[in-house]
Parts: structure tokens; sequence; C-alpha cells
């Protein structure tokens, strides 16, 4: 199976393009078609602890966010519920390549699973914390 990556929204461009607001030239060595940066966006909410899902890492990089030096990895829901849903995450450092992970199996935390905090056991590490309608704000890289 070949999976593509979706590349909108991934680029952020030049904000004014070295023009004013009525849309004359004020800077003329300020180019507007090149690309400064590329993002990757990052899912932070993690929205879909109540449901029994799997979900396989299919990259794995450690990358310049804005934020931290932190892992992500493009993650793939095995799951017809969400029509088989890429998303880009937060990682620990020690996941494995194709190995699946599960969301909310109580009997069956290891690294990599979501959970609810007070279905963690005591001495579990914790490498992000997202809070209801907020996504995650206090602990966001591993």
């Amino acid at each position: 199976m070949i999976l593509k990556l979706k590349k909108y929204n991934s680029y952020k461009y030049l904000k004014n393009f070295g023009k004013n607001n009525k849309g004359y030239i004020t800077i003329y060595n300020k180019g507007g078609g090149k690309l400064k940066y590329q993002y990757k966006l990052i899912d932070f909410w993690y929205d879909n602890y109540n449901i029994d899902i799997n979900y396989k890492i299919f990259l794995f990089k450690k990358i310049k966010t804005y934020f931290k030096n932190s892992y992500i990895g493009c993650i793939l829901y095995l799951s017809y519920k969400f029509n088989y849903l890429q998303k880009y995450i937060v990682l620990n450092h020690n996941y494995i390549l194709n190995s699946i992970y599960y969301i909310t199996n109580i009997n069956n935390i290891r690294l990599g699973s979501y959970i609810q905090l007070k279905y963690c056991k005591l001495g579990t590490y914790i490498y992000n914390i997202s809070y209801n309608n907020k996504g995650s704000i206090f602990a966001r890289s591993a």
C-alpha cells in the first residue's frame, strides 16, 4: 500500500510580498513566490480517546518545530471509522516504526498509548498532556 502525504497547508508564504495596502511595491528586493518555511501541522487535540482504535507510525523524524526540538511522526489510523486518517503527532524517542499502538486500551498500557490521566499508574512516563477544548498546552514534547 502506497501512501501519499497531503501537502496542502504545509507551506507558509511570505506575508506582504513587499507591497503595501494599496498594492504598490515598497521593497524591491523582497520576493513573494519563494517558500519561507515548510511546516508540519501537528495535531495537539487528541480527541479520539474514547474509542478503541489502533494506529501505525510510518514516518518518524526529529524536526525543529516552532516551539521545541521534538520527534514527530505521521500516523495512520487503522480503522474504517476514521477512513484511514493520517496525522502528525508528537512522539517519544522510543517509538518503533511500523508497530501498532492503541488508544485507551486500559489493560494494555504501554509506550505510545493514549489514555486519560486518571488511568495512569504511578511511575509511567507522560510526555503530552492535553486539556479539554484547548488542545495540548501543558507538556508538548518528549
